[in-house]
């Protein structure tokens, strides 16, 4: 059977509730979140867990960074 990882998206707080990025690891959300917040000190950022997976997944652009721990999630 599939196993069910732990997916974790970045939420933009600032003006209400808007998902950022979605699809992620705890650590990569973390990691996202850090840079965010570095790249825009002004905006609010949180790391919410998520439920399932984005439907549109596999046609979203990743960076190189992100395409090591997707491949891998796909490597049963």
């Amino acid at each position: 059977g599939i196993i069910m990882m732990d997916l974790y998206q970045v939420i933009r707080m600032t003006n209400g509730y808007e998902e950022h990025t979605t699809d992620l690891t705890f650590n990569e959300a973390n990691e996202t979140l850090a840079e965010l917040e570095e790249c825009f000190p002004n905006e609010q950022y949180a790391v919410h867990p998520q439920g399932e997976p984005t439907k549109e997944k596999e046609y979203k652009f990743f960076s190189r960074e992100q395409a090591d721990g997707w491949e891998d999630l796909h490597n049963y």
